[in-house]
């Protein structure tokens, strides 16, 4: 309980004599002057110091109007008082003003550690409310007059009887135990995102850490103050706990995953890889499985335990560019040597090749029909120009042979009749 209440006997009788109502005068003077003269000192003054945080321009134009108030008032009281009559009013309303103060710059100081501007307007209005709410409950000495009124309201649950000002103490406690712990969880999330070295996927990883730890935290706050036994209840999350962990062991195996995946680093936003004859690039990490978008836009959902137990290939591990590969078969007949210049040709003319790369093409084997060449080249930007590259490179190579009679095979049945 404050010292100081604002509304009591004294205070009350001043303001029906000559000397309150000339303090109401000067009170009623001193908060225009404040405002006028907070103004003035954030236009003339604060406006010149070009090399001040933005920050800081904000608390100051926050606090200067009040900052003026308080000592504004504190030379009323003193020259009311030494000239004319104790200045109980004014010495009421200058602790008014230092605790309105004190107030807006805690709120300031607290929220201004978010920097994005929607958080801040909201815990901004939320704890600075909040504040003033409880100072002026106190001020007023309206606290025991609403707990009689609540205690007034009761219900049963179970065998425990509550009281309205229960659960209007235990919603407030929450309410602000939920802020402070947001603004806390949002000051980290800046400081992570702004973190040098520390790739995006690493990034996503400490947030969800942050906000895991944060809620439990918070859990383990809020639960304490509303009469929860936080001892009875480990024993009985204990006991929940050996009940279903058989069936929840998938879920915190895929949990898992997901972290082992984001931290060894093995799968990354926008790998080409290739799983369960599946190809496609990574377009997306959760906490229970990895989306796979295909060559022909589909996307799978594939669960995080899979990457701990089957063998993947990954285009992109080390390196965003990677081959691509094509088979061309000729007939036996064919001059192989022209055949793979003209593939050399083919290749020149393609686009989207990286000739900077030598493209790599061998005859592979003697198959039942043809003779099999293999290609391997490198498009620019692998992940963009590989379908493209492969349809310019198989059509240059049609004409190509086409144009020197080079023929291209296919399997033959020769069927006999007697």
């Amino acid at each position: 309980m404050l010292d100081f209440i604002f509304i009591k006997q004294s205070n009350v009788e001043t303001l029906f004599n000559t000397y309150g109502i000339l303090q109401v005068c000067l009170i009623a003077l001193t908060l225009f002057l404040s405002k006028f003269i907070g103004a003035k000192l954030l236009n003339k003054v604060f406006g010149s110091w070009q090399g001040l945080a933005h920050f800081a321009q904000e608390a100051i134009s926050k606090i200067t109007s009040r900052s003026v108030f308080v000592v504004l008032m504190l030379l009323d009281s003193i020259v009311f008082g030494i000239l004319i009559h104790p200045p109980i009013l004014l010495g009421s309303f200058l602790i008014l003003g230092i605790v309105l103060l004190l107030i807006r710059t805690i709120a300031v100081i607290f929220t201004y550690a978010i920097r994005n501007q929607t958080h801040q307007t909201f815990f901004y209005n939320g704890i600075y409310l909040s504040l003033i709410s409880v100072f002026f409950i106190s001020a007023c000495n309206l606290n025991h007059l609403l707990v009689d009124k609540f205690n007034k309201f009761t219900f049963q649950i179970g065998n425990s009887r509550i009281s309205g000002w229960e659960v209007v103490s235990d919603a407030f406690i929450i309410t602000v135990t939920c802020l402070m712990m947001s603004s806390i969880m949002f000051t980290l999330n800046d400081m992570i995102k702004q973190m040098s070295g520390a790739d995006k996927d690493t990034i996503k990883l400490m947030l969800r850490l942050n906000k895991l730890l944060v809620s439990l935290i918070t859990i383990f706050i809020v639960l304490p103050e509303v009469g929860i036994n936080l001892t009875a209840l480990s024993v009985f999350g204990g006991a929940i706990g050996i009940g279903v962990g058989f069936g929840l062991q998938k879920i915190v195996s895929n949990f898992l995953s997901a972290f082992i995946i984001l931290l060894d680093k093995s799968v990354k936003i926008g790998d080409r890889i290739v799983i369960n004859n599946l190809t496609g690039n990574v377009s997306k990490i959760t906490i229970r499985y990895v989306v796979i978008k295909c060559l022909d836009d589909t996307e799978v959902l594939i669960p995080n335990e899979k990457f701990m137990t089957e063998a993947i290939i990954n285009h992109t591990y080390s390196s965003s560019d990677f081959g691509l590969e094509l088979t061309v078969g000729v007939g036996y007949q064919v001059d192989l040597r022209q055949a793979i210049q003209l593939i050399r040709d083919a290749i020149k003319k393609t686009p989207n090749i990286n000739h900077e790369r030598e493209s790599i093409i061998y005859v592979r084997e003697f198959a039942e029909s043809a003779i099999n060449i293999f290609i391997r080249v490198w498009p620019n930007d692998s992940l963009r120009n590989s379908n493209p590259v492969r349809n310019e490179l198989h059509i240059e190579i049609i004409e190509s042979f086409k144009r020197n009679n080079i023929e291209i095979p296919f399997p033959k049945l020769d069927v006999y009749l007697k």
